[in-house]
Order: structure tokens, then C-alpha cells, then sequence
């Protein structure tokens, strides 16, 4: 199987990337994994979304390998004619789907570029570069084979040929001049592929017209036996022209404007036939690998707390909030706060020295966005969190669509051609109703962005509720999340209708104590409007299970329950009521004898009001002190 192939090219030490079935073109982003090996976790999920792919090894250095392309018989004779005292028969060989050869031999140590006809029909893939290797198949259908498997340490590269790929282009003396017009007038299969993308390039050094290489690379193709895509011989133009200056030194353009692409029209059977995407979100069913989101909260929430824990979780590639993630390096910048309260906020999440987190506080330059993307790109970071919105683009009218749209699209839409994500942080309106139309300035915020996710804090509750309004994937529903208690990690901590409960409990308390208790479940719902009522008979339940209230009565018409504070040890955290008993107290007004200390707690506890004593018993079972969620950046957002 593809898959055996895969994990067994892996554990030799090489990069493994796959390749769409019967071709040569990747399924994946493949660019990152030229400095960083895809795990065998990641390879698996790769072939099971993708059993029919082919199979790649990336070359160069990432993989310590140099492969030889031969195309042809010729192109080996012509190398055996370089090294005649050389034995190439032990050397490990792949024959390839077209009749060629690939030698493999071990990368020496010192930079080698991957390059085209260094002799005739003879490539070289190394650094840049990959090999669609065995057991792929050809879109011939033939299928790629070893003739000479690895069986050890690959052989070193012979001098002669070491030569020949380090030195440069003009000087090897082997370098066939191209044919112009024989590639105009087409070439046969197993050439076609890399003598266009050769005559693009030689377009593009001669400086002709972008529309007019067009027309150029379409005759070319069509005059191939048989004829080339017309799609992929566009793309080759692109790419010519996109890549390289138009002097022939092979360089990049440094100002030039890019290229327009040509539309490209799938038919709904090709859409239909595309396999999925395992690679498509980074944070699953809620961010996208390549796009936007917002994150939305009012000041002093957990903005960055949330922002900082999901940064972790993404740069280690493991679950955050019960969804899995794609392990990326991540740029995290903080428009306001210093270096060391960014130290403050992930220090509660246990930072190591080798989480790929790259943090930038402080202002942004005048040409952030640029900036980011230049810096992304060199790093190969697929995730971006901006902290906050405004910060970054300090809009004059945050309320005019036109301004929004049009400093938020360059960003967006290079992030999507970068494959990778930006997260913006953003504040709510103080006066907001609406979770899903809270943000402050227009709604171009919200329709640029692939996922909206609200944040927000109900009265007197630790935990936060989180919800989202995405175009795709699957909503996350208003659920309440808190910190666990023993890795310190955000986790799902219930429904919202759980934080609701909590949130109302010291209102009962207090108003229960200031009727000096036997009070009615009735009489609470009265006191506690506009709160739902059954938010209120959850809560009042809860209370009594926990054995923070005590009641007398039966429950029924002429003897109600009625309700009294549970002032006794057995309801205080600890010593029976919060983790101890665990269970309601069915109280006859009996006396209890109390020691000496026990009437000192209760004297003392008796003094707080109910709101004061509820956040006493909070902070005894949490062991917290202070809000976990107040990130050092919390505290300079604006009122």
C-alpha cells in the first residue's frame, strides 16, 4: 500500500509530501516541509483521506538525499560516460514511470539547488526540490519501481558529478542550448511537462509580454503528442513569470507587479472528485488553515488569555476545547502590552523554550502588513493573532464599511494565498444585545471573516461563554469554558445554562439571608427577576445538594419548602458542604453544639454578605485569588 511506503520512507530519515493520483503535483502546501519532516501521525491522515495518492520524497538536505533524474537512456550513458570508473549499478535506483531512472545518493554536505538539464534529459532535486518516487503510479499508468533498493547508508556523490551540479549553469559545458522552436512546435510524453515550464522561463527571460507567453505556452501544448493541459501550462507561465526577472539571472522581481491568473472552472464532477482536505483546518471545524476570524469580547474577558492558550495549543499540534489542531509555528502580536506582561499571559499555560511562538509587542509600523507577511513567509507560520484590530490599522471611522474593507482585504487575501490564518482580536460594544452583532464599527469586521467567535462573562461566574457563527465547519453553541484545575489549560466546562446557574447563586444567597431565611422558592424567583425561572430552580437545587442551604417543609401545596442559609461546619467548603457531604441538609431548627473555633469560623463567615461569602467559598475550593482570566494585556485595553 501507498501508506507502507510512506511511514517506510519516513523512518529512513525523509521528508514524505503526497501527490495527486497519476501525477506530479502536490495535495498539500508543501513548502514547510523542505525544514520540517511531517510526522507519521500527519503522513497517516494524509493517505487515509487520500488512499490513491502518490508518494514523494522531498530532497536535499531535509532528507540528506540528491537525486539524479535521468530521462532517458541517453541521459544515462551520457553519465556513465562522466564517471567511467564509477560502478551506477550498485547505486539505488528507482525506474520511474516514463522509463527513466532516479539515482539516489547521499547530499554532500553543502548547499546543491535543484536544477534542470544539467546534461541532456538529466535533472537534478535537491534543496527546492522533490522526487515522486515508488510505488507511485505514472498518469501513463506505468508504475514507478526499485531496481536497486536502499539497503543501507546511500552511496556518497562521485566527484565528476559533484562538480557538475555545484558549478553554475554557463560553466558546466554540458548545458544543452533550448530548443526554442522544437518546444513550440510540441514534444512527446515524458518531456512535455518540464520543456514548457523551460520555454516559459526562457519567455520570461527574453522579456516578452505576459498575454502574449500566454498564447505561446497554449500553441506549445497543443502541439505536444498528446496535447498538455491548457490550465497547467498557464500556471507554468505564472509561475515563470511571477519568479523570475526578466535578465535571465534566474533571480526573483523585487517590485514587479505580479501577473493576473487566468480563470479557472472546475465542472461539479471534478468538484465532486476532489478528495478531501485533511490539511484544510488548523484549528478543527472552526479556523481554516488559510483565512480569517475575529475573536469578540468586551474588555478585561479573556481576550488574549483564550488567545494565548489556543497560540500553545496550535504550536504543538494538540486539542484545544475538545477540537484537534495542526501543529504551526505561530506569530502573536500585541500591539499594546510589553515583553514582559506577554510573559505574564502565557505563564499560566506553561510555556517551553521550544514552542515555535514568536511574539511581537509594541506599535505597529507604518507597513505592517507586509511586514507580517514577509516575516510569515520566511518562517513558514501558518498562524497569526493580532491583538487587537484597531491597533493594527487604527482606523479614523471604524463604523465606515469602504475603510474597514479596504485595510482589512490586503491582509486577508494574503493570508489565504499564504496558506495560513490571522486571528484578529476585537472589542464589543459596551451596550451590546446581540452576541453575533456586538463588534464595535461596521459590519465589514464580521463579513470578512470566515469565523466570528463571541466571548463574553456572565455576572458573578468564573467561566466564560464561548459560541461562533461560521460560513463553514461546525458552530461551536454557547458553551461555558474555565480553567482545569490541574494542567491550568482551558477546558469545556458545560453548557451556558451550567454558568447561568452558577452566576445566580450568590444573588440567592444574599436575599436569603436578608429575609432571615424560611423564604419560598416563589419568593426567590420574585427577588431574582428577570432571571429565567428555571436558571433560579436549578440553582436553588444545586445549593441545597451542595449543602450550602438547608430547607424544612414537605415540597407540596399547604408545605412548601422554605429555605434558610446552612450556617452549621457541614456546609462550609471543605468540611462537608462543597466537597464534603455533597448532599442537602433537611433542617428541624435543631441546636448543634459548636467547639470554641468552630463558633469563631462561624461568627466570622456570619459577618459577609451572601455575595461576599460565596466568592470566599470560590476561592477556597479554587485555591484562586484573583481572576485567572485578567491577563497582564487585559488590563490596558480601553474602557
Amino acid at each position: 500500500m501507498m501508506i507502507d511506503a510512506a511511514i517506510a520512507y519516513r523512518r529512513r530519515g525523509f521528508s514524505v509530501i503526497p501527490i495527486k493520483p497519476k501525477g506530479k503535483k502536490p495535495l498539500v502546501a508543501w513548502e514547510s516541509y523542505q525544514n520540517d519532516p511531517a510526522s507519521e501521525e500527519t503522513i497517516r491522515k494524509w493517505f487515509a483521506s487520500w488512499p490513491d495518492a502518490n508518494v514523494a520524497v522531498v530532497t536535499g538536505q531535509i532528507s540528506d538525499v540528491v537525486v539524479i533524474d535521468l530521462d532517458s537512456e541517453e541521459a544515462k550513458a551520457k553519465i556513465k560516460a562522466l564517471v567511467p570508473d564509477y560502478d551506477l549499478s550498485a547505486v539505488p535506483r528507482v525506474r520511474t514511470g516514463r522509463g527513466g531512472y532516479h539515482l539516489f545518493f547521499k547530499y554532500p554536505g553543502v548547499g546543491v539547488q535543484t536544477r534542470a538539464g544539467v546534461l541532456p534529459k538529466t535533472d537534478i532535486r535537491a534543496d527546492g526540490g522533490y522526487v515522486v518516487t515508488a510505488p507511485s503510479v505514472h498518469e501513463s499508468g506505468k508504475t514507478y519501481a526499485w531496481e536497486v533498493s536502499i539497503s543501507s547508508e546511500l552511496p556518497k556523490l562521485p566527484v565528476e558529478i559533484f562538480k557538475l551540479i555545484s558549478s553554475s549553469a554557463n560553466s558546466t559545458g554540458y548545458r544543452e542550448r533550448f530548443n526554442t522552436p522544437q518546444a513550440l512546435n510540441g514534444v512527446p510524453e515524458g518531456e512535455r511537462d518540464s520543456t514548457l515550464f523551460r520555454l516559459a522561463c526562457k519567455l520570461r527571460s527574453a522579456d516578452v509580454p505576459h498575454d502574449i507567453a500566454q498564447t505561446l505556452l497554449l500553441e506549445a501544448a497543443k502541439n505536444c503528442d498528446p496535447p498538455f493541459s491548457e490550465s497547467v501550462a498557464l500556471e507554468k507561465v505564472s509561475r515563470a513569470y511571477s519568479r523570475y526577472n526578466p535578465n535571465g539571472n534566474g533571480t526573483r522581481p523585487q517590485s514587479e507587479k505580479q501577473p493576473d491568473f487566468r480563470l479557472q472552472f472546475l465542472s461539479m464532477k471534478e468538484l465532486l472528485h476532489l478528495p478531501p482536505d485533511p490539511t484544510r483546518w488548523l484549528w478543527d471545524q472552526t479556523l481554516p488553515a488559510a483565512g480569517a476570524s475575529v475573536l469578540v469580547s468586551k474588555p478585561k474577558i479573556g481576550k488574549s488569555t483564550f488567545a494565548a492558550n489556543l497560540a500553545l495549543a496550535i504550536a504543538r499540534g494538540i486539542p484545544f476545547l475538545g477540537r484537534n489542531t495542526q501543529q504551526s509555528p505561530v506569530a502573536y502580536l500585541s500591539l499594546y502590552a510589553s515583553l514582559p506582561e506577554m510573559i505574564e499571559a502565557f505563564s499560566p499555560f506553561g510555556p517551553r523554550e521550544m514552542d515555535p511562538i514568536f511574539i511581537h509587542a509594541g506599535a505597529a509600523p507604518k507597513e505592517a502588513v507586509a511586514e507580517i507577511m514577509q516575516w510569515v513567509k520566511a518562517n513558514e507560520a501558518r498562524f497569526i493573532i493580532v491583538d487587537t484590530l484597531q491597533r493594527l490599522f487604527r482606523f479614523q471611522n471604524v463604523n465606515d464599511y469602504s475603510e474597514v474593507s479596504n485595510g482589512l482585504e490586503p491582509l486577508t487575501e494574503a493570508a489565504r494565498e499564504q496558506k495560513c490564518h490571522v486571528m484578529f482580536l476585537h472589542h464589543a460594544k459596551k451596550d451590546a444585545g446581540d452576541d453575533l452583532d456586538s463588534a464595535i464599527g461596521s459590519t465589514a469586521i464580521r463579513g470578512l471573516a470566515y469565523s466570528y467567535l463571541h466571548m463574553k462573562r456572565l455576572p458573578n461566574s468564573e467561566r466564560r461563554i464561548l459560541r461562533s457563527d461560521q460560513r463553514g465547519g461546525k458552530n461551536i453553541s454557547e458553551m461555558a469554558i474555565g480553567f482545569d484545575r490541574v494542567t491550568g489549560w482551558l477546558e469545556i466546562q458545560g453548557t451556558m445554562e451550567d454558568a447561568e446557574v452558577e452566576s445566580v447563586e450568590p444573588g440567592i444567597f444574599e436575599f436569603v439571608e436578608a429575609e432571615g431565611g424560611d423564604v419560598s422558592e416563589k419568593a426567590i424567583k420574585g427577588a431574582m427577576q428577570p432571571v429565567r425561572a428555571m436558571i433560579i430552580s436549578k440553582a436553588i437545587r444545586k445549593l441545597f445538594k451542595d449543602g450550602r442551604l438547608e430547607r424544612t417543609g414537605k415540597g407540596r401545596k399547604g408545605s412548601p419548602f422554605l429555605y434558610s442559609m446552612a450556617i452549621s461546619l457541614d456546609s462550609i467548603p471543605g468540611l462537608g458542604g462543597m466537597g464534603g457531604r455533597g448532599t442537602g441538609i433537611e433542617s428541624e431548627k435543631t441546636e448543634k453544639t459548636l467547639t470554641e473555633p468552630e463558633k469563631f469560623y462561624s461568627q466570622e463567615i456570619g459577618k459577609r454578605t451572601g455575595i461576599e461569602r460565596n466568592r470566599i467559598q470560590i476561592a477556597i475550593r479554587s485555591g484562586i485569588e484573583s481572576d485567572p482570566w485578567e491577563s497582564a494585556q487585559e488590563y490596558h485595553e480601553p474602557k
